[in-house]
């Protein structure tokens, strides 16, 4: 999902072209529209960033990091996988063994607030 909203314009636009040859388009792709990035806040939205689910991001670090893996190492040598912008995706897959919420201090989580920089875990 990060590819379809990438602020690097050059990358999206690569990306874009990637995937109008792959889908053997006519027309160009235009830019994708963010419709909902997190900033309306439901009821039933949980901040991952809080204290109480370090133990889940744990989990969802190792599995991500085994899940990265298997999609660099095995999915991507098959000749019947094609990605767009291929070495900005391997970047974003190796991202998803590192906890979102522990970049540094000065971060922010998806609701906007400060992450606090808790490493108990």
């Amino acid at each position: 999902i990060e590819q379809l909203n990438d602020s690097n314009e050059e990358r999206a636009r690569n990306f874009r072209l990637d995937l109008e040859r792959f889908l053997r388009l006519k027309s160009p792709l235009e830019p994708f529209p963010n419709e909902n990035s997190n900033r309306v806040k439901h009821d039933d939205t949980i901040d991952i960033c809080d204290p109480l689910f370090n133990d889940l991001r744990k989990l969802l670090t190792k599995q991500g990091k085994n899940t990265a893996r298997w999609i660099r190492d095995e999915l991507l040598k098959s000749e019947d996988i094609f990605v767009g912008g291929r070495n900005h995706f391997i970047r974003l897959l190796d991202s998803w063994q590192h906890d979102p919420c522990l970049k540094s201090v000065h971060s922010t989580n998806f609701n906007g607030r400060p992450i606090k920089n808790d490493k108990s875990h």
